[in-house]
């Protein structure tokens, strides 16, 4: 009777050559994962600023979208919708790390307060992404105004997540666009996520 079979050289042969090949596509997996979780991050932004846009010319109110203050209260247990509501804050600091707040502001404080109409709460980023705005003035905001355009900030909200980036460019009349993912500078002059 004859046995067919596997020599220990030949299984040996493909297990190296299957552990190559996974050591130069794994990698490239996660870095597409990181790709797939920067511009879904994007899009949704991208989605809530002309969201904000378009309440700000129906309501004829100005909309404001602001870094969320990172909340204290979670060492509270239980708490109702208004506890949480009236806990929101814009944060002071161009911090986005803590989500995002977009609310028409009724009184034009610049914060959120009793009279003002929350729109949406935004989570707070994922572990490794980072998010700055910067604009002319350094207001930590992006502000509609009630006739549709910012006040007066031209800026880029800067996305970063894995060593790429992307940005949305905002200009005064409120067009937004998205720029495409670009490489972090390495090198010398090395940048990573937590240096935006």
């Amino acid at each position: 009777m004859l046995c067919r079979g596997f020599t220990l050289l030949e299984i040996l042969i493909c297990v190296s050559v299957l552990s190559a090949l996974a050591y130069f596509a794994l990698p490239n997996l996660f870095s597409l994962k990181h790709a797939e979780d920067l511009d879904l991050l994007v899009q949704r932004y991208v989605r809530v600023l002309r969201t904000a846009q378009h309440v700000s010319l129906s309501l004829r109110a100005p909309v404001m979208v602001c870094p969320r203050e990172a909340d204290k209260t979670h060492q509270t247990p239980v708490r109702s919708p208004e506890e949480i509501v009236r806990g929101l804050k814009c944060a002071t600091a161009n911090r986005w790390h803590s989500g995002a707040l977009v609310f028409v502001d009724v009184n034009n404080n610049l914060s959120f307060d009793r009279p003002d109409a929350l729109l949406e709460v935004i989570a707070p980023l994922a572990r490794g992404q980072a998010l700055t705005w910067r604009s002319f003035g350094s207001r930590p905001y992006v502000r509609f105004l009630a006739n549709g355009l910012t006040a007066w900030q031209n800026g880029r909200l800067t996305f970063c997540s894995a060593g790429a980036t992307m940005v949305i460019v905002v200009n005064h009349s409120g067009r937004l666009y998205a720029e495409s993912a670009k490489p972090l500078r390495l090198g010398k002059n090395k940048l990573s996520c937590t240096d935006l």
